[in-house]
């Protein structure tokens, strides 16, 4: 062991400290700006909620918003219109509807890996 090899250990060991600490230190850097780019993130988030909110609290505001539950709470209509009442329905007022069902064709294990492969060739 010679003093060239105890300055080169000592300089190895600076060496490495001052890379492990920059390697912490850009490590450190880079979560810290995940975090902040998740703050943004919830940051826009949050205001598009609340300006959805105050779209929403216009709407509560407006005339058509008033008229729609006027009409739909007290039975009310807009002057000039009139109400049309209909009959109930009813099961037998309702034409029956029967499904069409075609029979699907039952092909055996090797036709069916010959159409997954190359289709249908009819």
């Amino acid at each position: 062991m010679t003093l060239n090899n105890a300055v080169l250990a000592v300089g190895a060991i600076i060496m490495l400290s001052w890379l492990w600490g920059t390697i912490s230190a850009i490590e450190k850097n880079f979560l810290l700006q995940q975090e902040a780019e998740n703050l943004q993130q919830q940051v826009a988030l949050q205001q598009l909620k609340n300006q959805n909110l105050t779209y929403q609290q216009h709407y509560y505001q407006s005339a058509e918003f008033l008229d729609l539950q006027a009409r739909e709470h007290f039975n009310l209509a807009s002057p000039g219109e009139s109400v049309i009442i209909l009959p109930a329905n009813t099961v037998s007022s309702k034409p029956a509807v029967t499904p069409v069902q075609t029979p699907v064709p039952q092909r055996s294990n090797f036709e069916q890996w010959l159409y997954f492969f190359f289709g249908d060739k009819s």
